[in-house]
């Protein structure tokens, strides 16, 4: 299966599921994609008739970009298809060139209502095509000249959007790090705290430790102060007690 089969069928079944739904948007998306597919390969007849259906439908919902679209894709079938087929189509050969500048006029008409820049540039590009195939330089030259304005107004349009984000980008982060720095400040401070609280804390369990020891040590050096002292009384009460019992005797 080539590429052109693929992107039919998978066109097709789209098509398909949106009939189901109803959705008039995504039929006149599908109709306007297949034509689009049968127009590259200059398979005339059935882009023709996909593309006028999608047209009808855009006109209905008033999709002014689609429609520009659709009137462009007609012109180039206006242009390129066989001088038998154009009759089929209602145009007579001798009305071709003309019938393409009006369509691609009309695509103009709408690509500049919808305030597009690349539909419009794509436009006076399409314009500029024909002027040129008719060897009407000038007018060929203003087209390519306004295509060329309108491509560089949407790459400078590209342009002020990146510069918009990377200036978005980079408040953002000025403000991250900002909150960042503020943040890694106050876990500092906070971690400063707690080590001055531990510090505290370890000092004042440290001299409480030293002060239970020394009471201890005080205790323990009292304790026998005392008992060396009533084992001397104990002493000297039985020395008084023999010499009471001998002056008896």
């Amino acid at each position: 299966m080539d590429d052109s089969s693929m992107e039919l069928q998978y066109y097709n079944n789209a098509l398909a599921l949106g009939g189901k739904l109803g959705n008039k948007g995504t039929i006149a998306s599908n109709l306007s994609n297949i034509g689009i597919v049968y127009n590259y390969y200059q398979n005339y007849q059935p882009a023709f008739a996909y593309l006028s259906e999608a047209l009808k439908l855009y006109e209905q919902l008033k999709k002014k970009e689609s429609i520009s679209l659709c009137l462009s894709e007609l012109a180039y079938i206006y242009r390129d298809a066989p001088e038998r087929m154009l009759k089929g189509f209602g145009i007579s050969p001798k009305d071709r060139m003309s019938t393409v500048i009006r369509y691609q006029k009309r695509a103009l008409a709408m690509a500049g209502e919808t305030g597009s820049v690349m539909r419009q540039a794509y436009a006076w590009d399409n314009l500029g095509d024909t002027y040129k195939k008719q060897n009407d330089f000038r007018n060929a030259l203003f087209a390519f000249e306004k295509a060329v304005a309108f491509k560089d107004s949407a790459l400078n349009d590209n342009k002020t959007r990146e510069i918009t984000k990377l200036e978005m980008q980079f408040e953002f982060d000025k403000k991250e790090d900002s909150i960042r720095s503020a943040n890694e400040k106050k876990q500092a401070l906070a971690t400063i705290a707690i080590r001055q609280e531990t510090t505290k804390y370890n000092f004042i369990f440290t001299a409480a430790s030293i002060l239970i020891l020394a009471s201890v040590i005080i205790f323990v050096f009292y304790k026998r102060r005392r008992d060396a002292e009533e084992k001397k009384h104990a002493a000297e009460f039985r020395t008084q007690v023999s010499e009471t019992e001998l002056k008896a005797l």
